[in-house]
């Protein structure tokens, strides 16, 4: 029978690609230091007997020249720690001198360098404190894990945060009353959703007001301190030059011409740059420990479970269908509960690559914040939302179909409370605004401060504000609130 194999080609096995390449060296200079046949499996006595017959050894002149060979490669085996600690320390001297020359020769430019080099000092003391007097630690609180002692702490817990809520809505809002429309809005919002839940007695209300709370504190440290505000200013300003490295390699692959005139061209390739920045930072593990410290604060405040608690952390960072995948083997068995958790983080959050797309428009990162309140909550997102989610646990595609309207009206509730949480805590900054000398100007745009003036106008009884002021109050207006 005629063979039709080609001649001189051999049959390609995919035995040999599972296992993967041979290590020829490697293997002979083992077999030589294990007195083994390179060529076969006997046993050293075999080898041993099979060279006693054969006369000299065979492999003599090897191992006389691969001896020194042999020597390194067993003295790196015992001392592979030794030198393991060896290159990092070289390493950490080496980026401990760049660190200094950079904050020596420009430290403005290497603070963003420095700041985060001392936040991972931080963490590693931790770290270390906690490997070596954890134990310890945990010995001196054990009696405090008492029921009683623990149900009386949260008693008084929650009772200092109620006193302190009511002194802060009696003496802030004393000078601006407006902001108790925005507190009022938190009740509404809060009792709508209460409401139209359908099962009223397993609402966690812990979790609720622990996430107010996390929520206001974080709020009151970023707007109404000055080194809170000073740092999220300083964060948004690194976040922009971050992101304008993208121009320069837009410019190199499609050309300074399509970048500054097209769209399409300015947006796409920060999407996808902060997204490959993204990966490789998972790649190396780091946002997986971020994400875990983020996750697990609000785990022990708000008693969340760890999948979802870990999908909404994830959210800070990526979008609504790829926080998901960091609990993706845990999807086909979550509770309706856990997934519409899921689903309302991703409504009522923002991307932070399309973020990075609108910073890039050259608005300031802060008022781009305040407008990413609004979160995904529209629909246009269920299709993305039930489109992500059912690729990764198609099984469970009713269920996502059954809750994905309910979380739409969630997510934008969530929304809008966090905008009354920041109308709360809104304080105008910069000198106060001279309303006698802007209403005396023709009023060509409208803003905040020309509405509180025309409202301070409106109200006045004496004569600081005048005839023109009130004019181009009721222009403005449209005369629609002024009585001729």
């Amino acid at each position: 029978m005629e063979d039709n194999t080609p001649r001189g080609r051999e049959s390609i096995s995919l035995t040999s690609v599972a296992i993967g390449l041979d290590n020829r060296g490697a293997d002979l200079l083992e077999s030589l230091e294990e007195g083994r046949d390179p060529a076969g499996n006997s046993s050293p006595s075999e080898v041993g007997d099979s060279w006693s017959k054969a006369g000299p050894e065979p492999f003599s002149g090897w191992r006389r020249r691969l001896q020194p060979a042999l020597r390194v490669r067993h003295f790196c085996r015992e001392h592979a720690q030794l030198f393991r600690w060896i290159c990092i320390g070289l390493l950490c001297t080496a980026y401990t001198a760049f660190l200094l020359a950079a904050c020596i020769l420009n430290f403005q430019r290497a603070l963003a360098l420095f700041v985060l080099t001392c936040v991972v000092l931080v963490f590693l003391a931790h770290s270390l404190l906690k490997r070596l007097l954890g134990p310890k630690l945990l010995r001196c609180v054990k009696p405090l894990g008492h029921p009683c002692l623990k149900l009386w702490f949260k008693r008084g817990l929650a009772l200092a945060a109620f006193l302190g809520l009511v002194l802060w809505l009696a003496l802030d809002t004393s000078q601006r009353p407006e902001q108790l429309v925005s507190f009022g809005g938190i009740c509404v919002f809060v009792g709508f959703l209460f409401a139209v839940s359908k099962h009223h007695r397993a609402v966690s209300w812990r979790a609720v007001f622990w996430g107010l709370g996390l929520q206001f504190v974080l709020g009151l440290v970023v707007i109404r301190t000055e080194p809170g505000f000073i740092a999220f200013q300083w964060l948004g300003d690194q976040i922009q030059i971050f992101l304008s490295y993208t121009e320069s390699g837009s410019s190199f692959v499609f050309g300074e011409a399509l970048v500054k005139d097209v769209f399409a061209f300015q947006v796409l390739p920060i999407i996808v740059f902060f997204s490959c920045a993204m990966s490789v930072l998972y790649y190396v593990g780091l946002m997986q420990w971020v994400i875990m410290k983020i996750s697990w604060l609000m785990q022990i405040t708000m008693g969340t479970t760890a999948t979802e608690t870990l999908s909404v952390a994830g959210n800070i960072f990526v979008s609504q269908t790829e926080a998901p995948l960091l609990i993706r083997p845990y999807l086909a068995d979550m509770t309706l509960s856990e997934i519409h958790v899921v689903m309302t983080g991703g409504y009522a959050t923002i991307a932070g690559s399309l973020l990075g797309a609108y910073i890039s428009f050259g608005v300031r990162a802060e008022i781009l914040t305040t407008f990413a309140l609004c979160g995904f909550a529209n629909f246009s997102s269920i299709g993305i939302m039930l489109g992500g989610l059912t690729s990764m646990a198609p099984q469970r595609k009713s269920d996502f179909s059954q809750i994905v309207l309910r979380a739409l009206c969630t997510g934008a509730c969530v929304s809008l409370v966090n905008a009354c949480v920041a109308g709360i805590l809104y304080m105008p900054r910069g000198p106060a605004v001279d309303c006698v000398s802007l209403l005396n100007t023709t009023l060509n745009s409208s803003s905040f401060e020309v509405y509180q003036c025309c409202h301070q106008a409106f109200q006045s009884t004496g004569p600081e504000f005048s005839l023109e002021a009130l004019d181009n109050c009721c222009r403005f207006y449209n005369h629609t609130i002024c009585a001729r």
